[in-house]
C-alpha cells in the first residue's frame, strides 16, 4: 500500500492516454458515439442537445439568407457526436437531390421525432428557418429541465457520500483516542 500509488497513477495515466489515442481515430469515435447515444437517459439528453445546435445554427443562417445545404454543412461542425454529424452528412446529399430536409433526417432515426415534425411543418409553410429557431428553444428548455432534474437527484447521493467520508473520519479519531485511553489508562 505504501508504495502502490504510484501504480495506481501510472495506471490512471495510461488510461487517459489510451483513451486520447482512441478518441483520435474516427472509427473509434464513431463507436463510442453510438454506444453513448443508445444509452438510455443520457443518448437522449445528447441528441437533443446537438438536435437544438442544429436547429438553431442551420435556422440562424437560413434567417440571414446563407442556402440550406450551406447552412447544413456549417452547422454540422458545431455537432459534437460524430454519430449525427455523419447523419447531417447523408441527409444534406439527399437535399442536394431534391429531398426534403425533414425526411432526410428521418431516414437516419438518430433525432428525435418532434423535431422532425416541427422541421417538415416548416418546410410546408415555407418557414423553415423559425421553425428550426423554435426546435432549437424547445430543446433548449427541455434540457435545461432535464439537467436540472438530474441536478437535484446528485445533491443528496453526493450529501449521504460526503456525510459517509465524514463519518470515517471522525470514527478514526475517535477510534484512535480509545486506543490511547487504553494504554495510558
Amino acid at each position: 500500500v505504501r508504495y502502490g500509488w504510484w501504480v495506481m497513477l501510472l495506471g490512471a495515466v495510461g488510461a487517459i492516454y489510451y483513451m486520447r489515442n482512441q478518441f483520435a481515430h474516427p472509427v473509434s469515435r464513431l463507436r463510442w458515439d453510438e454506444r453513448l447515444l443508445k444509452l438510455k437517459g443520457i443518448g437522449d439528453l445528447i441528441a437533443k442537445v446537438d438536435t437544438a445546435r442544429l436547429a438553431r445554427t442551420t435556422g440562424t443562417l437560413l434567417k440571414n439568407g446563407v442556402p440550406l445545404l450551406a447552412s447544413l454543412s456549417i452547422a454540422r461542425n458545431v455537432l459534437t457526436n460524430t454519430v449525427l454529424s455523419k447523419g447531417v452528412d447523408e441527409a444534406s446529399k439527399e437535399v442536394k437531390t431534391g429531398g426534403s430536409l425533414a425526411h432526410a433526417l428521418s431516414d437516419e432515426k438518430q433525432f428525435p421525432r418532434l423535431a422532425l415534425q416541427m422541421i417538415s411543418v416548416g418546410e410546408e409553410t415555407g418557414q423553415l428557418d423559425n421553425m428550426l429557431l423554435k426546435v432549437a428553444d424547445t430543446y433548449d428548455k427541455e434540457v435545461r429541465t432535464a439537467i436540472d432534474r438530474l441536478m437535484a437527484a446528485f445533491v443528496p447521493v453526493v450529501t449521504i457520500i460526503l456525510a459517509g467520508f465524514i463519518s470515517m473520519i471522525v470514527l478514526s479519531m475517535v477510534m484512535a483516542i480509545m486506543s490511547m485511553n487504553e494504554l495510558f489508562g
